[in-house]
């Protein structure tokens, strides 16, 4: 396969959205939430959604706190937009964690695919999803890539990209 095109992509809504200026308004894309206060892995992630040569909207939240305004003004809305899938870390700034925010949102994303992201050990992110009863997707940081993109592949298409 030859390289993919990488979209050019432009800061939208005051710094927190991510799309490619290309694709018309009324195509289909992916809409990917990311709640991460860690800055310095979103070049990390936009290049993996940009691997899987699907176009996408990105949008990213700092804190459980905004991500949950923003899903609770969402739901309100007449035709709510409705995320494809969702990033979150385990331990963000603020009161709340990742854990706690996806077991806000299961009501309204019961089948959206969900990974949490933590340099955490696996055991530990297992006990707080345990406690928490929610079971997303795990991957430690740092991210590796590759498989980062295979999983969310499999989550959103049902099969491995080939190349």
């Amino acid at each position: 396969m030859g390289q993919a095109k990488k979209p050019n992509f432009e800061l939208i809504a005051g710094g927190d959205v991510y799309q490619d200026p290309g694709v018309s308004p009324n195509a289909q894309v992916i809409r990917v939430l990311v709640v991460e206060d860690d800055l310095d892995i979103r070049p990390v992630i936009l290049n993996v959604l940009r691997a899987i040569e699907f176009p996408f909207e990105l949008t990213w939240e700092r804190n459980a706190e905004a991500a949950t305004k923003l899903v609770s003004d969402l739901a309100k809305m007449i035709s709510p937009k409705n995320f494809d899938l969702i990033i979150v870390d385990l331990f963000l700034e603020g009161p709340h964690n990742g854990i706690e925010f996806l077991k806000f949102i299961s009501d309204y994303y019961t089948t959206t695919p969900a990974f949490v992201i933590s340099a955490a050990d696996e055991a530990e992110v297992k006990k707080q999803m345990d406690c928490y009863a929610v079971w997303p997707h795990f991957l430690p940081k740092p991210l590796e890539t590759v498989e980062f993109q295979k999983k969310i592949i499999e989550q959103l298409f049902g099969c491995e990209k080939q190349d």
